[in-house]
């Protein structure tokens, strides 16, 4: 990875933890492997990793469904688990963030969806 992509990994996962509710953030390749990430506990990236893979997948399905060819940004609410909201880059990366609670939803969509255009 090239210092500036690396630069813009760091600042856009910062910028992910800054918002409110955020306990962990990540920047996830296709495959599904993590290229940066940021967590006050880090049995929650470890969970994020191992569902990150399924829920991209899943997404992938989903979007092949849609009518238009933009990718869809996934929530993924765990019964027993932070709810994972996956925000997808145009450089075929995803920032997934993992949430207090469900409540801090909707605030941080919209300003995930700020972050990943800017």
């Amino acid at each position: 990875m090239e210092p500036v992509e690396e630069q813009r990994s760091d600042r856009l996962v910062a910028q992910a933890r800054a918002v409110r509710g955020v306990v962990a953030a990540a920047l996830v390749d296709g495959a599904g492997a993590v290229v940066e990430a940021d967590a006050d506990d880090p049995s929650v990236l470890e969970q994020m990793q191992i569902t990150a893979t399924s829920a991209l997948a899943a997404a992938e399905a989903f979007s092949d469904l849609m009518p238009d060819d933009a990718p869809p940004v996934l929530t993924a609410i765990y019964e027993d688990g932070q709810p994972l909201l996956f925000t997808p880059l145009d450089d075929d990366m995803t920032l997934v963030v993992a949430m207090a609670s469900a409540a801090d939803i909707g605030r941080a969509r919209f300003q995930l969806k700020r972050i990943s255009n800017g």
